[in-house]
């Protein structure tokens, strides 16, 4: 069974709100693909400024944070960010784990 384009779903339910909203989604559609676009074009730009190898250390660092922002990709490039090691004893965060022994411990015993 082959699965049906969410795209093309949502395209037919707007068709049957009528002609003029159809349209109007139409649109948003292909302005949202076209900024996509531009923006990916972004992305290939910046491989081509700073290398291939920054560009993905830099969106890593971005996608485990769950941000999609470009103009924090360059600034992460352009201040050398992206070649930051993490640390063993740092959460992903950023945040240092403080190894204290004995937690479970009461401090009355």
């Amino acid at each position: 069974m082959a699965q049906e384009d969410p795209q093309q779903t949502l395209l037919d339910l707007t068709e049957a709100i009528g002609p003029a909203t159809a349209c109007l989604a139409r649109r948003l559609i292909e302005s949202a693909t076209r900024d996509a676009c531009q923006r990916s074009i972004s992305l290939l730009c910046y491989a081509r400024w700073f290398s291939p190898v920054r560009v993905e250390r830099a969106a890593l660092r971005l996608l485990d944070h769950g941000l999609e922002d470009l103009e924090l990709l360059r600034f992460l490039l352009q201040h050398d960010l992206d070649t930051l090691v993490g640390r063993v004893d740092a959460e992903l965060d950023g945040q240092l784990l403080l190894a204290l022994p004995d937690l479970g411990r009461s401090h009355r015993t």
